[in-house]
């Protein structure tokens, strides 16, 4: 992975008792991330199959991905299929009775 969404936090991490990308509150409203004047190459299938991504989503922020602003990077030996990669939600985190946590409210 060359670059993670970010995880913009409205509070606590919980570290260092727990891992850095465990949540211990919702995302934070605001958050931005700038990409300018990188170069990524040689993004593509890695050892055992597995996909080198330049961009990829952060799987365990279900809420919300805040935004990555990218200016003057190039791309070198950098496949479509191997640029951004969004994973899907997983609907064992649907809580009807928590409106915040539906998949669904994009």
């Amino acid at each position: 992975i060359g670059v993670s969404f970010p995880g913009f936090i409205s509070g606590f991490s919980g570290s260092p008792f727990h891992s850095w990308d465990t949540q211990m509150s919702y995302p934070a409203l605001l958050g931005l991330t700038e990409v300018q004047g990188v170069t990524f190459s040689n993004f593509g299938e890695a050892c055992g199959g597995v996909q080198d991504v330049v961009f990829h989503t952060w799987n365990a922020n279900e809420d919300l991905m805040h935004p990555i602003e990218t200016e003057g990077i190039q791309l070198v030996d950098v496949d479509s299929n191997n640029i951004a990669f969004i994973g899907r939600p997983s609907l064992g985190k649907i809580n009807p009775a928590d409106c915040v946590d539906m998949e669904c409210d994009g």
